[in-house]
């Protein structure tokens, strides 16, 4: 569907996200605000997201393999018909390769994670003054729907980072490091040399913060607006309607029924075992998606490692690297998990002092002022958020909307 046409379509996404950008900056009411800022990750977030490859089939016709729903051939046939070809696997629809357009991947993930999180606060307002207006709790509904954003901008802000390898610059800082000491160091060069590849092995190790609990298990989809997640969210508050129970004629009805299919079931059995008796042949063996190989499996896989067609961290990029980051330990710590909250704050923690640990280092080259402001908020968050651990998990104390 895109071959040939995949930058005109690319730019129509674009252009229909910063229009509802647009539109969401003149509106009032925050819901409407709010699904505003959900058409955006709905109308880009595909681009993404790579779906499942489906077989070509004709109209009508029914998958191979023997479904349940297909008829074997009459007992009369002794011999197994011959094995379907298997039919051509389509590729991915919609998704990019980001071994090919890696810039698109960095682009929308960034955007579409600022689009998230700008969904998320407009909801945790509109929750928060309500809750002031009617002096009520936070529902089940306001959670759900607050969680699912707050994963939904968490998983934009880590395939964002997956575009980046981080690890080459930081190890070739430490190597650097490691080479200087060793040219001070004179006639112990070779002592030093061991010493600077044991802590550059040390430091790799720690390079790069684990992905969040919450978008590891694959729970939380980068499209989740587009794969209908929000629409659960709506349906997960409604209560179902009550409907009247049956009458007594709607009973005998209903038993009368069921008496003449099971008399029909005990007709059927004997054709029933006459079929299972003839051979069928073996379904056809899953074909292996060359493409899912090459690109490492699109936006899915191992949320850990790094997209093909990841590019260096470079002077121009590193502000926006560090932003990603710090966005992920704010929205990690805003979700509002009664079971995991403990959980939760320390991945927050890890990321903050991941942040000052690495900040100074990537930011050698930068511009004077670049991410000052940000990492000072790193240095308060890892002050207070150790004794806030510690009252969650021994005193059982809540804080924000559970308190």
């Amino acid at each position: 569907m895109l071959d040939g046409f995949v930058t005109d379509h690319v730019g129509i996404c674009a252009s229909v996200s910063a229009l509802y950008k647009c539109l969401a900056t003149w509106e009032r009411d925050p819901k409407r605000a709010c699904a505003m800022q959900q058409r955006r990750v709905a109308a880009t977030a595909p681009l993404l997201v790579r779906q499942p490859a489906r077989r070509e089939t004709a109209r009508g016709a029914k998958p191979p393999g023997g479904a349940p729903q297909d008829r074997p051939p009459p007992p009369a046939i002794t011999r197994p018909p011959a094995d379907p070809a298997p039919p051509p696997l389509l590729p991915p629809q919609g998704a990019l390769n980001p071994s090919v357009y890696i810039v698109a991947h960095k682009e929308l993930s960034m955007e579409l994670g600022q689009a998230a999180q700008e969904a998320l606060d407009l909801r945790v307002a509109a929750v928060e003054a309500r809750m002031a207006r009617d002096a009520s709790s936070l529902s089940p509904r306001d959670l759900l729907a607050i969680n699912v954003l707050a994963d939904q901008a968490t998983s934009l802000y880590n395939h964002f980072l997956r575009c980046y390898d981080v690890e080459a610059r930081l190890a070739e800082g430490a190597g650097a490091g490691a080479g200087a000491g060793a040219a001070e160091a004179g006639e112990a060069a070779a002592a030093a040399s061991g010493a600077g590849v044991a802590a550059a092995a040390d430091t790799a190790a720690s390079l790069r913060p684990g992905v969040p609990a919450c978008v590891a298990s694959g729970v939380a989809l980068i499209a989740a607006v587009a794969q209908g997640q929000i629409a659960k969210v709506r349906r997960a508050g409604k209560r179902p309607r009550s409907r009247p129970g049956p009458t007594p004629q709607q009973t005998a009805r209903h038993r009368r029924r069921r008496s003449r299919g099971s008399a029909a079931a005990d007709r059927q059995s004997t054709t029933l075992a006459a079929r299972q008796a003839t051979p069928r042949a073996p379904a056809p063996a899953p074909q292996k998606d060359p493409e899912l190989r090459k690109s490492g499996g699109f936006a899915g896989g191992d949320l850990s490692a790094l997209l093909v067609g990841a590019t260096r961290l470079d002077d121009e990029t590193v502000e926006a690297f560090l932003t990603a980051h710090f966005c992920i330990a704010r929205l990690v710590g805003k979700r509002i998990d009664p079971a995991n909250r403990v959980r939760d704050a320390a991945e927050s923690l890890a990321r903050y002092r991941w942040l000052i640990r690495f900040a100074p280092k990537l930011l050698e080259s930068a511009a004077p002022g670049t991410f000052e402001q940000e990492l000072a908020m790193c240095r308060e968050m890892a002050e207070l958020l150790p004794e806030k651990i510690s009252r969650m998990h021994y005193g059982g104390e809540t804080f924000g909307m559970l308190g």
